[in-house]
């Protein structure tokens, strides 16, 4: 009896290990507009172009930009990759002449509520953060940061 005991106590064990792993496997990376910020820029780049146009790549600052649509306004979008191994890590959409007020309705709508810091509005998620940053006398931005991808970034600095 003890030993039936222990053999469905450690196979519901098992079950719940696997299911947690899966969990944290399919949320390791941040999202962009469904699109998770992973891989190297080119890979990135493919998942994206169905719904933006690739305008231009940026070698010398490691970047390529994009245009198209998000909340219903057409805006630039700004990929980062890092030097060695072009793994993208950061997305930063320059939304220009849309009504601030709607646009942050519809980023907490997507996100929840925001923690309000000096720089902004700041999403923390375990994949990483989203930050809606104007600084004074600039243009606004939005910034997705994917922890994973800022390590390779850090760690190629």
């Amino acid at each position: 009896m003890k030993k039936l005991l222990c053999l469905c106590l450690f196979a519901c064990l098992s079950v719940s290990i696997n299911a947690q792993v899966a969990t944290k496997e399919k949320s390791s990376h941040l999202s962009f507009l469904g699109i998770p910020i992973e891989g190297s820029i080119d890979d990135f780049s493919a998942k994206m172009q169905p719904r933006f146009t690739l305008k231009k790549k940026v070698g010398a600052e490691n970047h390529f930009i994009f245009e198209g649509a998000m909340y219903g306004h057409n805006m630039l979008l700004q990929v980062y990759y890092t030097k060695k191994t072009r793994t993208t890590y950061r997305v930063v959409v320059s939304p220009k002449h849309i009504n601030m007020e709607e646009f942050q309705d519809s980023l907490k709508h997507d996100f929840g509520t925001p923690n309000v810091t000096e720089q902004g509005l700041l999403w923390q998620k375990d994949e990483g953060i989203i930050l809606h940053y104007t600084p004074e006398g600039y243009d606004t931005a939005l910034i997705f940061l994917d922890a994973q991808g800022n390590q390779v970034f850090t760690k190629e600095k």
